[in-house]
């Protein structure tokens, strides 16, 4: 079903501010939880009111051609067409603790007006919030954009400002603003008038063209959105809700193949899900490998720099190691020529000078057979020589005729001749 209302240029800011949820209050019971299911058709401003203000008196003028348009003049027609409730379920209105939302409701008579109290008081009563949600989305959402494309066929694409789509209040609909465009009766030149364009026969013809054409639009085999007057309500004939049974079969089947694609399609998801993680997986694996290539490659480089190093080493070894060798042996020649120095000293008898105070005295130790001294022989009638060569002379003879005396207490074994005398 359609409602239309007309609106002034001063009523636009409440409304497209209303219709955008950029109020602090609303006519309607919205519910915040579902704003954010709202969107919009066709709509080519800026999200506010003074956006679309200066569209809607952008297409004004354009159509008046410069002529003045009146402050009361209607200068939208407001249409809100709202989704069959019979193809919708009741759920509750819930808060963010995901509790059900309580609200006052008048208590209404047989003929519809509130009841009162004895003194004139609203009688109401507390009941839970309720929304409908449709039965499926998808068909809800075709309905909203083929209701729009009617509009725009039946008015012109360029006198509708847009539609809002509102899925935050009680029943699903979509309000579509419309600049009443028309043929002036008085000069027959184009106007804005909603009372020339919406008249009686216009609004008698609006419903019956708008079901032939959702007949016609929406997707084949989907329920019938019934529109025209009372029967978004269920006020049905019986050939009526016979058909209507019947769409609501088809409105099931539809429903079971909607889940059963949904199925697949959260299947298809998964399945991408699944493969994206996988191609992530694969390539953290790809650049771990990466990585462990570069540090393999970094471990050959510096096993063939170590190599080189040890070969260089190497090299050096052979080379201390003859060098070695060649201390070594002479350092063996040293330790012979040390050995023989050696024994060369152990061999040297100690200098038996150094035991006595004078030549004298050391004359008088080295003892003949006859058991007479050196210094007993010792012809000391020549002239004197120095001690040094006096010493000298008696090593020379010690050398030449050992056997003739020795130095020590053991002087007895000495054999020089009696005659010997020493000259020095």
């Amino acid at each position: 079903m359609a409602h239309l209302q007309l609106l002034k240029k001063s009523d636009l800011k409440g409304v497209v501010e209303e219709a955008e949820r950029l109020s602090k209050h609303y006519k309607n019971d919205v519910d915040p939880g579902r704003t954010h299911l709202n969107y919009n058709i066709g709509l080519e401003c800026d999200i506010g009111s003074d956006p679309f203000t200066l569209q809607v008196e952008a297409r004004v003028r354009k159509i008046m051609q410069g002529r003045k348009v009146q402050d009361q003049t209607n200068v939208i027609g407001s249409f809100a067409m709202t989704y069959p409730a019979e193809l919708c379920t009741t759920e509750y209105v819930r808060d963010d603790e995901g509790n059900i939302v309580y609200k006052e409701y008048p208590v209404k008579g047989p003929d519809g007006k509130p009841l009162r109290d004895d003194e004139g008081n609203v009688i109401s009563e507390r009941k839970p919030r309720t929304y409908n949600r449709p039965i499926d989305p998808e068909h809800c959402k075709q309905f909203m954009q083929k209701s729009y494309d009617f509009v725009c066929q039946r008015y012109g694409k360029d006198n509708v400002m847009g539609g809002f789509v509102h899925m935050d209040e009680t029943t699903p609909h979509i309000t579509v603003l419309v600049v009443p465009e028309a043929v002036s009766r008085k000069n027959h030149k184009k106007t804005v008038s909603s009372a020339s364009l919406f008249t009686r026969k216009e609004l008698l013809k609006f419903h019956p063209e708008y079901q032939e054409y959702l007949d016609e639009h929406m997707p084949e085999g989907a329920p019938r959105c019934l529109v025209t007057n009372g029967r978004t309500k269920g006020n049905y004939s019986m050939e009526e809700l016979k058909a209507r049974t019947d769409d609501l079969k088809a409105m099931e089947k539809y429903k079971d193949a909607s889940a059963k694609l949904e199925v697949v399609n959260d299947s298809i998801n998964e399945k991408k899900n699944e493969l994206k993680r996988l191609r992530k997986k694969y390539d953290h694996n790809e650049a771990v490998i990466k990585t462990q290539e570069n540090d393999i490659e970094d471990l050959r480089i510096r096993i063939r720099t170590g190599k080189a190093e040890l070969k260089a080493v190497d090299h050096e070894m052979e080379n201390m190691k003859k060098t070695y060798a060649g201390l070594r042996e002479d350092l063996s020649d040293v330790f012979l020529h040390l050995q023989k120095a050696l024994k060369e000293l152990e061999e040297v008898p100690e200098d038996d000078r150094t035991k006595y105070k004078s030549l004298s005295e050391y004359c008088r130790s080295i003892k003949f057979k006859d058991g007479s001294s050196v210094y007993d022989r010792w012809d000391r009638s020549e002239k004197k020589t120095s001690s040094e060569a006096a010493y000298n002379q008696l090593e020379e003879l010690r050398k030449k005729h050992p056997d003739w005396f020795a130095v020590g207490e053991e002087v007895n074994i000495g054999k020089a001749p009696d005659e010997t005398v020493i000259n020095m």
